[in-house]
């Protein structure tokens, strides 16, 4: 038996060492889809040896790559006749979409294992198309270096391959006990977002919901409690910023740069409130230092207010300050001021 996962390993080990060429990689696809797309290599996430199951993902990883947008239909996410009763009842539920499920059935295999580092850095190889966060960022500076100077604009690099990923490592970070990991996984992120704009639009489209989900259930949140000067170097207080980076570096994006853009912070926005209503946040502090940092980083990004009268950002910062008015001050404002009088009192 361990004859038969050494040779696996070693197949697997091959296979993606030559799909780093383009033309064999396309071929190899071609085959694939003709025996039922990705899916036939999905039970190499069950095998109990985790270099097996990671080899495996990292072939996914390298065909998902490999596969232009416009073809990643149901034919490359081919699903087998019987599925798992699991899966049924989730499809039921609304997770109907193949690419959806394809993802969900990567999820289920791994998450019954326990977790790794091994797990996390290739859940970021398959996100970055076969390299590590700190070799996109380091090349991205070494880039930034070379054009500065040559006097010209950064380029922005580190792209997201692969972004349906972003929902396993959300899944990952719910998972993992480990609060230095967690901030870790979270700044690798941050970085990678900041390196590229692109990078913020797929986190909103594949990942969002699932990032929504994941903060609401870790205890920064679950149990919040303003940023203080006593506790500023404490491990959570690290994760807690981190979080609320997070949320300000991406709706701020949205707010400065996509049209429309203030439907996100209101669906967030939305979204929050029903945790709080439903006894899953403890109050409404939370929201209002989220707004803050939202409108700290966007007076960061534009210090002269230029920004602010051109569309589509002047319409968003609207809507920004309608939302602050109604919410902020109606809700939360009047508590604090009663508050604050008591305690004067």
């Amino acid at each position: 038996k361990s004859q038969d996962v050494a040779c696996i390993e070693d197949v697997l080990y091959m296979i993606i060492r030559a799909l780093s060429q383009n033309s064999l990689l396309s071929s190899f696809l071609e085959q694939v889809n003709s025996v039922g797309g990705c899916y036939i290599f999905i039970n190499l996430l069950k095998r109990e040896f985790e270099p097996i199951r990671l080899l495996g993902l990292q072939l996914l990883g390298k065909l998902l790559v490999g596969v232009p947008s416009e073809k990643k239909g149901p034919k490359l996410f081919g699903l087998p006749v019987g599925r798992p009763r699991s899966m049924s009842e989730n499809i039921r539920k609304g997770i109907a979409a193949t690419p959806q499920l394809f993802f969900y059935s990567i999820s289920e295999r791994l998450f019954k294992f326990p977790l790794s580092d091994h797990l996390c850095a290739t859940f970021f190889d398959v996100l970055l198309g076969g390299a590590s966060p700190k070799q996109v960022l380091q090349k991205r500076s070494q880039s930034n270096e070379l054009n500065d100077r040559s006097s010209t604009s950064v380029v922005s690099l580190a792209p997201f391959y692969v972004p349906q990923i972003l929902v396993c490592i959300f899944k990952y970070m719910h998972s993992c006990q480990d609060a230095s990991a967690r901030a870790k996984i979270l700044s690798d992120l941050l970085d990678l977002l900041d390196s590229n704009p692109s990078n913020v639009e797929a986190i909103m489209e594949y990942g969002w919901s699932s990032w929504l989900e994941t903060s609401v259930k870790l205890d920064v949140f679950r149990d919040y409690r303003p940023i203080s000067k006593a506790n500023y170097a404490s491990l959570e207080t690290n994760e807690l910023i981190l979080v609320r980076n997070m949320y300000s570096l991406v709706l701020s994006y949205f707010l400065c740069y996509v049209k429309g853009g203030w439907h996100q912070l209101e669906d967030t926005t939305n979204f929050l409130l029903l945790k709080i209503e439903e006894g899953q946040l403890t109050n409404f502090c939370l929201l209002r230092d989220i707004f803050e940092d939202i409108i700290g980083s966007l007076l960061e990004t534009s210090p002269d207010e230029d920004i602010f009268i051109s569309q589509p950002c002047r319409d968003n910062i609207l809507y920004l300050l309608k939302l602050s008015d109604e919410l902020l001050v109606d809700q939360i404002g009047i508590k604090l001021l009663v508050s604050s009088e008591q305690h004067v009192l």
